[in-house]
């Protein structure tokens, strides 16, 4: 064959083989619009006959706010303290990943973080029982900026129906059994910042160091996302102006590196 012919070859491979891919990508995409607009879902294996309904924390009645702490506890006691058993790791550890040091400069940004939460949730959902229909409560944080900077944050209930506090600032910032009643280390861990005394990698306490940053209000975040209708001017602003919950959990020097928020049942 003449190098033309090659060529011309060549390209016709590429323009079928373009086509085919064009062509399964549509009729996935067509079954996926199908399967949804007929009410089911087969990916979404974790009870799709209950709807996932979330509310704020604070709206929670205290037996709602239960039923996510007993359920995270479940989740960690069914991982044995291993690394490769607990699933609430493997979520949070996401965070840890090559894609999730890339993410947050992109503007898959909110729908992957979006993602781990519906993971999260999906884990819990998949304990059965009272659990079947949960829906993962989130925290509005924008009713933070109405108090004082002497008051403690909101979302900080220091009783067995909260999720703890500040840490000890006496123990590297611990917050189980200092401000998080009745949840031991070996009940929440996190595999990070070992320093507290009975820390043992990777079973170390949970660390919380708490800035006085109250955060936007509901109006103040809406004109943050307005004015920065692109994402990499939405990302600069955010992160030098609100930044939560990094500034509300992890204010300490000692606590910035690794990074480990997404190890903080509040983060979700």
């Amino acid at each position: 064959l003449s190098l033309f012919q090659r060529e011309a070859n060549l390209k016709d491979h590429l323009v079928t083989n373009l086509t085919v891919r064009l062509a399964n990508m549509i009729s996935f995409i067509l079954l996926l619009l199908l399967n949804t607009s007929s009410g089911g879902n087969d990916f979404d294996t974790y009870n799709p006959e209950c709807p996932r309904i979330r509310k704020s924390w604070e709206s929670l009645t205290r037996s709602e706010k239960d039923l996510y702490i007993t359920g995270l506890l479940k989740i960690r006691e069914q991982g044995e303290g291993q690394m490769k058993l607990d699933e609430f790791i493997a979520v949070g550890s996401e965070h840890e990943q090559a894609y999730g040091s890339v993410v947050h400069f992109g503007s898959t940004y909110l729908f992957w973080h979006g993602y781990l939460a519906w993971e999260l949730e999906s884990r819990i959902r998949n304990l059965g029982g009272e659990y079947a229909c949960f829906g993962l409560p989130y925290w509005d944080f924008s009713t933070e900026s109405l108090r004082s900077e002497t008051d403690k944050p909101y979302i900080f209930e220091n009783d067995i129906h909260g999720l703890g506090g500040n840490g000890n600032p006496d123990d590297f910032w611990t917050v189980n059994e200092f401000s998080w009643p009745g949840v031991e280390t070996k009940d929440f861990w996190v595999p990070a910042h070992c320093q507290a005394e009975g820390d043992e990698y990777p079973v170390c306490s949970l660390k919380r160091s708490t800035s006085k940053a109250t955060g936007p209000s509901a109006a103040g975040m809406g004109a943050g996302i307005i004015d920065n209708a692109q994402f990499a001017d939405f990302s600069r602003w955010y992160s030098h102006t609100v930044n939560l919950p990094h500034n509300l959990l992890i204010d300490a020097e000692a606590l910035k590196e690794p990074v480990v928020t997404s190890y903080d049942p509040i983060w979700y």
